[in-house]
């Protein structure tokens, strides 16, 4: 036991070098504030997608997520199901728009759209929500990492802050962006391949499926609340897709190449999140037919309330991989650092552009503004940390419901105008802040609804325990948002005036740009430096693999090793070849 301990902390410390490398390493391509903030909208089809897709995922999947995985089975598949929906509606549609908008930043596509008034509204009330999401990922995390290192949960909190904010600050969109591409390629081949060897040491999925008990499978719900869960899964599904069509949230797009890669990034995400949620959640269905041991409270009593959190540690545990725990920490810190790192890199380049630079910095140096965005993520790092550390006092707090009321009740009014703000043209500037305004009024309704007595009046037949409370919340909110919500933004239409001249030109070149095509540019020599520099680093990490499957004779680091080879070749290939065709130019 004692040297399974330290081996997981030095592969830990091992992985935390690459991260600390790669900023020092990839800083160098970034010159001025568009490089900053994406990267001046040059990121290829290979670090696109591994961004967008490490930009919606965080460790929140392997504990809040796995806790809802261990309690009702299934049922947390209607979130990343939902997911898969929204990018492929993203690739139909809104993806390439985004692209072609030619911005840098979601909320100048906002301020195009609604005017200055709506996009500060939107953005100011926009950053409590966010910075509360980001905080509870970080609480994720260092859950996790306390369970696997036995250590007070305020030291991984604090790790994480700290990375997030050396990340960001040494080099912004492409210190992330090679980072994400790092973490992609190590952490979809590592947990699929321990979702096939969950599934193969529980005898085949029928026998996997077979041991998880029937009130697991689909949750706590007894017979006649059926209708409920289905009810549930839907209104998740419906959430999910809406959310993926905001302008905040489809500004990952911004940074492609062109409009053709754009749409392929949609593409792969939809099909990474329609395979990859049940290998991710296999090793914890398995758990019922490895051991008998499944009550996670008493496994670690330490967490008291939040132990369902730690699920997937335990059940990564009783796979008996040696050095596998510090694998599994390595890739949650780092994929947890990845996305938060894009998000605040994100806000921080909404503030700057469309607050900062608009009213006090308008004719500022490429330096002072970079001054400007690092001192921004600083603050927002302090604020993040402060939060984690509040949650991580409040033990009762289940991630899973945070995760999805966060959705249904406070975010789902503010997507409402940038989920449809491109689709539906003829509404007034102002549509953009009075429609969440009446959102949030919804979102309280549907609270007092569920936790009152509206429901036990109406409906006396029915007993709802506390959980199905919970689901029925999201129903109704979800509901009442796509029905009322929704509604109320058309019926603005009743009120549209031809707004005055200047910003009728600044709405009439934003839906004209959507339709521009952005045709595909060839490699450039930087491009490839930096394709020569990935693959460097990819190699590296599967020379890594390669030493633990020397020293722990564990096949799986094997396997992993050959999954990291296929795409550092490719990418070192395609970066070979572009210099040797610039030195025959030259």
């Amino acid at each position: 036991m004692f040297f399974h301990f330290n081996i997981d902390i030095a592969i830990l410390c091992v992985y935390l070098s690459f991260l600390i490398a790669i900023p020092l390493l990839s800083k160098r391509f970034t010159k001025n504030t568009s490089d900053f903030i994406v990267a001046n909208k040059n990121q290829y089809f290979w670090i696109g997608f591994a961004t967008v897709f490490m930009s919606n995922f965080s460790s929140w999947a392997f504990s809040g997520g796995a806790a809802k995985a261990y309690e009702s089975g299934f049922a947390v598949l209607a979130v990343f199901t939902g997911n898969a929906l929204g990018y492929i509606i993203a690739a139909l549609f809104i993806s390439t728009k985004m692209r072609q908008t030619n911005l840098e930043t979601s909320h100048q596509i906002i301020n195009a759209r609604y005017g200055n008034k709506s996009q500060q509204s939107l953005l100011w009330v926009g950053i409590p929500i966010n910075l509360t999401g980001h905080s509870i990922r970080v609480y994720g995390i260092s859950l996790f990492l306390s369970a696997i290192y036995h250590v007070p949960i305020i030291y991984p909190i604090l790790a994480c802050v700290l990375m997030v904010l050396f990340v960001v600050i040494a080099g912004g969109a492409w210190t992330i962006a090679t980072t994400n591409l790092m973490q992609f390629f190590f952490l979809v081949p590592t947990t699929a391949i321990l979702g096939f060897t969950a599934i193969h040491r529980s005898h085949g999925l029928s026998s996997m499926i077979a041991a998880i008990p029937q009130d697991r499978l689909f949750g706590h719900l007894e017979v006649h609340h059926a209708y409920l869960f289905i009810a549930w899964i839907i209104a998740v599904m419906v959430n999910q897709c809406y959310s993926s069509q905001s302008m905040n949230i489809s500004g990952r797009y911004l940074a492609s190449t062109d409009s053709r890669t754009a749409r392929k990034v949609a593409w792969t995400c939809a099909a990474l999140f329609c395979i990859m949620p049940f290998l991710w959640y296999s090793p914890i269905w398995s758990m019922w037919s490895l051991t008998d041991k499944t009550n996670l409270l008493v496994q670690y009593p330490f967490l008291e309330h939040a132990a369902n959190n730690a699920a997937y540690v335990y059940s990564v545990g009783l796979l008996n991989i040696q050095g596998m725990f510090g694998i599994i920490g390595a890739i949650m810190f780092a994929t947890t650092v990845s996305a938060l790192a894009g998000a605040m890199n994100n806000m921080s380049g909404n503030i700057l552009r469309t607050f900062y630079q608009h009213f006090f910095a308008p004719n500022a140096t490429d330096k002072h503004l970079l001054l400007a965005l690092r001192t921004i993520v600083c603050l927002w790092c302090t604020i993040i940390f402060l939060i984690s550390l509040t949650l991580s006092h409040v033990t009762s707090v289940s991630l899973f419901n945070a995760v999805i009321f966060m959705g249904s009740l406070l975010r789902f009014p503010i997507v409402v105008p940038l989920a449809l703000g491109l689709l539906v043209k003829r509404t007034p500037d102002w549509s953009g802040w009075v429609t969440p305004l009446f959102g949030f009024c919804i979102s309280i309704l549907a609270y007092f609804m569920v936790y009152s007595s509206f429901f036990p009046f109406f409906f006396p037949h029915w007993n709802i325990s506390t959980i199905n409370k919970n689901d029925l919340l999201v129903v109704v909110s979800v509901l009442m948002h796509s029905t009322l919500t929704t509604g109320f933004f058309f019926s603005t239409k009743l009120w549209y005036k031809a707004p005055a001249l200047a910003r009728y030109r600044k709405q009439r070149n934003l839906f004209q740009s959507i339709h521009i095509v952005i045709s595909p540019v060839q490699v450039s020599v930087v491009d490839a430096k930096r394709r020569v520099l990935m693959s460097c680093i990819l190699y590296s990490l599967s020379a890594f693999m390669c030493g633990l499957f020397f020293i722990t004779q564990e096949l799986i680091y094997c396997y992993i090793m050959i999954c990291i080879v296929f795409p550092a070749s490719f990418l070192l290939y395609s970066g070979k070849r572009v210099l040797s065709q610039n030195k025959k130019r030259l």
